[in-house]
């Protein structure tokens, strides 16, 4: 189906435009790929993790995706197995509950059919669920 363009979808595509980029010339395999939205992005892994193998895949304003928004399902084959990770840290799923307004039993079902498409295009990869962070849909 068509997809949603809005500020958030333009930000995602220029995000993921880089990111394909930057694993036409990487030479970070079988590392730790952090795969999320905003909570991920802005994760200071460097400071942190100096030196480590791992490679930050999120993007604010991230969801689930596949259907009517841009998401993690419709950049793995891009963003992601590229870089044939042995780890993947994922926290998804806030927006697409908060901004969306996905009922949470759809989005359980959402997040189980990323996890086996993540599965299937990064064969033998671990995959660490983060929680989904408590949210309500104000910022007051």
């Amino acid at each position: 189906g068509e997809k949603v363009i809005n500020e958030t979808a333009r930000y995602w595509l220029k995000k993921v435009d880089q990111y394909t980029a930057e694993n036409r010339t990487t030479t970070m395999t079988e590392g730790i790929v952090l795969l999320g939205d905003s909570m991920s992005e802005r994760f200071p892994v460097w400071e942190h993790f100096p030196g480590a193998k791992v490679a930050n895949r999120g993007i604010g304003g991230d969801k689930v995706g596949g259907g009517k928004y841009y998401g993690v399902l419709d950049r793995i084959t891009t963003t992601v197995a590229p870089l044939k990770p042995k780890k993947i840290l994922l926290m998804i799923g806030v927006n697409d509950l908060c901004f969306v307004g996905t009922k949470p039993e759809e989005l359980a079902g959402q997040y189980q059919g990323l996890v086996q498409e993540l599965k299937r295009q990064c064969p033998g990869v671990e995959i660490v669920l983060q929680s989904v962070l408590p949210a309500r849909n104000t910022f007051v």
